[in-house]
């Protein structure tokens, strides 16, 4: 299991130095007193889009998906789709030569290969993670300015893989926002 713990710093030298200014850290917390949202302002074109969640397991306040999360698993696919999307073959599939497999009945997602196949390339937890795990948000080491926290954890159980990123407070997803503003990802933060 892997746990990262990113904080937001503040300082005045401003964001090429990674820092987030302390008069946006105020507005921040003054838009968050008036409205109970967090201050999410994207720049320019937004070009992805990552959707906060309330976390419904209670170690986080909000989770982060690339994309809109699926509330059931992954969407409904036939074993074709499911061959032509992850480039397998039948006997990849775990077919046998003389077997023909029903190429337009639907993904059986009970059975683990197929729901490891989806999760390990395509659930919007899991992209979250990798999009973000990748960029400069924050020390993990924190101090007397570290504001807000970002969490981005990986694991695995006996029976499955996980992917989560989130934040423990509102506060935290503005100033990623902001972060994410200064290092021009093109990302904007929805759905709180």
């Amino acid at each position: 299991m892997s746990i990262s713990r990113r904080h937001f710093l503040l300082g005045t030298a401003g964001a090429a130095a990674g820092l987030i200014l302390p008069s946006y850290y105020r507005r921040a917390l003054e838009f968050l007193d008036h409205t109970g949202e967090p201050l999410l302002e994207a720049v320019g074109h937004p070009t992805t889009e990552l959707v906060a969640y309330q976390d419904c397991h209670g170690f986080l306040e909000y989770r982060l998906s690339l994309g809109h999360p699926y509330e059931e698993g992954p969407p409904p696919m036939t074993l074709r789709q499911f061959a032509d999307r992850y480039e397998l073959d039948k006997f990849h599939l775990g077919f046998e030569d003389d077997e023909q497999p029903d190429w337009d009945s639907e993904v059986d997602w009970g059975r683990d290969f197929y729901l490891d196949t989806w999760m390990y390339n395509d659930d919007p937890d899991m992209l979250a993670y990798e999009l973000l795990s990748g960029l400069d948000l924050g020390p993990e080491l924190t101090g007397e300015n570290a504001v807000g926290q970002l969490q981005l954890e990986a694991g695995s159980t006996m029976v499955s893989s996980y992917w989560n990123v989130g934040t423990y407070d509102t506060i935290s997803l503005s100033l990623l926002q902001q972060r994410l503003n200064d290092l021009r990802t093109g990302i904007v933060i929805t759905g709180v």
